[in-house]
């Protein structure tokens, strides 16, 4: 690492100076872990002898391999920001973070590619894995976590195939490895691959008493209660507002090769009922293309929902997890509290990230 690089540490010390973080000795521990990780990579790839590597030779023992690096905790304890810092602190090799909602949603599309390219071949994840570790040195995944089968049944695979090329992964999530894909659909088959991942990562449980982005958090016109007729007339003053006074009109938007109509479009600015987005069979590639084409969503009448409207409440975590990943700016009328829009049910448990992060795009800090 060169003197002008500022590590992962170095940088989390200067946020805790800054008042952006408290500091807590479990936040310090993810810093320091992946600090060390970036001063091997660096070290690694400049061909250089780090002080690590030269401690090990003095000992005449063999450097061990380079671990990869699970952060999980509740949701707003700073897994994210610290592993961005670890992220944008790294220099000198390939590097992507991605959110993993999109990388499994890539590598879906990916493998149906080369299957078509190629029907006859036996395997498009090997070839796959080549390609994805000739891109990047080191993936960065935010929000890991197993939601269905198909995922799953790729997922080891990958995985290994990934760590056979020596690429480098850091994931965040809000699960120990233990829970991951917990109750899903045939788990026993998924059991190996937490097996691997346990073996092959650094696990660091971040965690404290206080959620740091409520510690942020404003009182902003970006969230109405309740969800009456005096709130749609402040959400349609929204959308004026953003648009210079147009009123805006439907727009088709292509997703694949399907159709998704927005309601209400003006430039950047999309105005949708909840209904449009999450009571439909609408999924991670649709939300996806809203935040390619719009800055600003307008959602009008979130319902309160509990165990019967389990899949509305799934679609909606999954609808704020790709906005607030690209910082889309998010207006809301609906008829309860974040916390209370979901308080039981299949998922609740997960909702209190959806929680967290509404409460986050409300603050001032946000989207900065």
């Amino acid at each position: 690492m060169s003197e002008q690089t500022r590590g992962t540490l170095e940088r989390y010390h200067q946020q805790v100076s800054d008042g952006l973080f408290k500091a807590n000795p479990s936040q310090e521990m993810a810093a320091t872990v992946l600090d060390r990780l970036q001063q091997r990579l660096e070290d690694k790839s400049s061909g250089k002898k780090g002080l690590f590597s030269r401690l090990v030779n003095l000992g005449k023992s063999k450097e061990p391999e380079l671990k990869n690096v699970y952060l999980y905790g509740p949701v707003g304890r700073g897994k994210t920001t610290i592993m961005d810092l670890f992220h944008d602190s790294l220099e000198g090799v390939s590097k992507r973070r991605v959110h993993f909602h999109a990388f499994m949603l890539e590598v879906h599309n990916r493998i149906h590619a080369r299957r078509s390219k190629e029907p006859d071949s036996e395997d498009a994840i090997a070839p796959l894995a080549a390609e994805i570790a000739q891109e990047s040195q080191v993936l960065c995944f935010d929000e890991f976590v197993i939601n269905n089968i198909a995922d799953a049944m790729i997922l080891g695979r990958l995985y290994q195939a990934l760590q056979s090329h020596g690429t480098i992964m850091v994931m965040t999530s809000n699960f120990p490895p233990d829970r991951l894909y917990e109750g899903g659909l045939q788990r026993e088959r998924f059991l190996p691959f937490i097996a691997l991942l346990k073996e092959t990562t650094d696990q660091v449980l971040v965690d404290h008493k206080s959620d740091y982005r409520v510690l942020n958090m404003r009182l902003p016109d970006t969230y109405f209660v309740p969800n009456d007729q005096v709130t749609e007339n402040r959400l349609l003053d929204s959308f004026t507002a953003l648009t210079g006074g147009e009123l805006g009109e439907p727009r088709t938007v292509m997703v694949g090769r399907r159709e998704l109509v927005v309601p209400r479009a003006n430039g950047r600015v999309a105005l949708f009922n909840f209904h449009d987005l999450c009571g439909r069979a609408l999924g991670t590639a649709d939300y996806l293309k809203l935040t390619q084409e719009f800055d600003t969503l307008i959602i009008v009448g979130v319902p309160r929902m509990g165990p019967d409207r389990r899949n509305e409440a799934r679609r909606f975590m999954t609808l704020i997890d790709a906005l607030y990943d690209r910082r889309i700016q998010v207006v809301i009328g609906a008829d309860a509290a974040p916390e209370q829009l979901y308080p039981s049910g299949d998922g609740s448990f997960e909702f209190q990230r959806t929680v967290s992060r509404m409460i986050e795009m409300q603050s001032e800090h946000y989207g900065s």
